[in-house]
């Protein structure tokens, strides 16, 4: 395994331990934003506005929303009552608020997703002050996102064990984390690499009998296609899909089948990439199409690998506290021709996959990757997304009604309708004729709440005075891995 891609894999869930320093008190900071920069809204009227409702009909120009509280009242169709608030959004663009699926956030980044128009993330390896945070949010007595949280599961490396995973080793012991992850109020299970092959389908089962999804990586010991067809909802990130068209990938499952916890990565037993074929990911987003699969590539992540940055001028790193602008900064992945030649294949492979039908989830893994930020990196995303073959459209759709599909809230959430949450986005343009106008936030309305620009401003200033008020901690690079549970290869 080459140095940067050891050091990519290490970034997955460091972003959960620094988290839980944040949570424990072990780095103080400025006071956070409150939800109380936000309007209350009883009656409010948005009037002249563009709606893209995501129905899948064309926009609708000049129209008239009503909102009440938190629900959407009525679209198209002026208001009747005098006390209504109104807003005139002549020239402006009204979308559902937008998700990030894949993050590991801490508590005192929570405001920079609002700020960015992220109505709702997925923590993938939520700790217990996260999921205390959530249930504050939909009290509306913290300002952050609607929160959805998952456990990681992985399967054992040696005695190491670690208070940020749960550790999996047997059929037996899958089927009690399940449901212990469901008694303390988790809402999905996410698979990690090195589950052993019968705990991987004891934990399929009992999440099922338990009504929890269950997503995350491609098991060593399993194949893509049979975590398909054994109900996994979602596949993370692209190298385990991707792998397929690679030479000799099955040679080295059946390895890591018969030896989960010691067979070498991927990346040790094939180091070249040049015999990927496209091709050969057909019979695989069949399967996810049949059993309605999705995939959240992360595309950002295999970008900044292929593609660091090197400079230290990102006008976003303000935001960054300087304990993981250093970790950043020492450890983060270095590009080198392997990754370079990856990226555009992670791009065909999304390309495959949204042309066989297979549906996609917009994702960052932000924090956790260097040089992802935290509501800032959505949009990326959503760039590369249109890049690998989405039309704007469809990567709007991966990040408000495929997740309200994904969910299973599509009655509450999905659409700009009468009836719906009261969960949206006023851009200043359409990003439908290009998003990158995603980015062109006017006002965020969520949590019963109109936060307009002046306030969302005022929110990346508290989180710059965050980052600024704390000190650097050292984090040993060895120290992380270990705790991860990531193995130092030889050589």
């Amino acid at each position: 395994m080459t140095q940067s891609r050891r050091q990519f894999l290490t970034t997955i869930g460091v972003a959960g331990l620094l988290g839980r320093r944040v949570v424990n008190g072990q780095t103080a900071g400025a006071p956070l934003p409150s939800v109380d920069l936000g309007e209350p809204l009883e009656l409010l009227t948005i009037r002249n506005v563009s709606v893209i409702d995501m129905t899948g009909r064309p926009a609708i120009h000049s129209t008239t929303v009503v909102l009440d509280g938190n629900r959407i009242v009525s679209v198209g169709a002026p208001s009747q009552s005098r006390d209504s608030a109104v807003l005139d959004a002549k020239g402006k663009f009204l979308i559902p608020g937008l998700w990030d699926m894949h993050t590991h956030p801490d508590m005192r980044t929570l405001s920079l997703f609002i700020a960015n128009g992220v109505t709702g993330i997925r923590v993938m390896a939520a700790f217990p002050g996260l999921t205390e945070g959530r249930d504050e949010i939909a009290r509306s007595q913290r300002l952050g996102p609607r929160v959805v949280a998952g456990v990681s599961f992985n399967g054992p490396i040696g005695s190491r064990t670690s208070e940020d995973w749960w550790i999996v080793s047997t059929a037996d012991t899958g089927r009690a984390a399940v449901r212990r992850a469901n008694r303390e109020g988790y809402e999905f299970i996410k698979v990690y690499n090195r589950l052993p092959r019968d705990a991987y389908f004891a934990i399929m089962d009992e999440a099922h009998k338990q009504g929890l999804p269950a997503v995350g990586h491609v098991p060593f010991a399993v194949t893509p296609a049979e975590c398909s067809n054994a109900g996994q909802r979602s596949f993370e990130h692209m190298f385990g899909i991707g792998n397929v068209g690679i030479d000799r990938y099955e040679e080295w499952r059946q390895s890591a089948a018969a030896n989960p916890s010691g067979t070498p990565g991927f990346w040790d037993f094939q180091p070249s990439v040049d015999s990927f074929q496209v091709s050969r990911l057909t019979g695989l987003a069949r399967i996810m199409r049949k059993n309605k699969t999705w995939i959240c590539p992360t595309l950002i992540a295999s970008a900044l690998l292929a593609d660091r940055p090197t400079s230290a001028d990102d006008p976003r790193l303000k935001f960054v506290r300087p304990e993981q602008k250093g970790w950043w900064a020492d450890s983060g992945p270095t590009s080198n021709p392997r990754s370079r030649r990856e990226h555009p294949q992670y791009m065909e492979t999304v390309r495959i996959l949204h042309k066989s039908g297979v549906s996609i989830l917009a994702g960052t893994d932000a924090p956790g990757v260097p040089f992802t930020f935290p509501g800032f990196s959505l949009h990326e995303e959503l760039q590369l997304l249109v890049g690998g073959g989405l039309t704007p459209l469809d990567a709007l759709r991966s990040a408000t009604s495929g997740p309200a599909e994904f969910f299973g809230v599509r009655k509450d959430l999905r659409t700009v309708e009468a009836g719906k949450r009261a969960e949206l986005v006023l851009l200043d343009a359409d990003p439908l004729a290009d998003i990158r106008n995603t980015q062109r936030i006017n006002a965020v309305i969520t949590g019963g709440r109109l936060y307009r620009r002046p306030s969302l401003d005022k929110m990346l200033e508290f989180a710059e005075a965050d980052a600024r008020s704390q000190q650097r901690t050292p984090l040993p690079l060895a120290d992380l891995f270990n705790r991860h549970h990531y193995r130092w290869p030889s050589g």
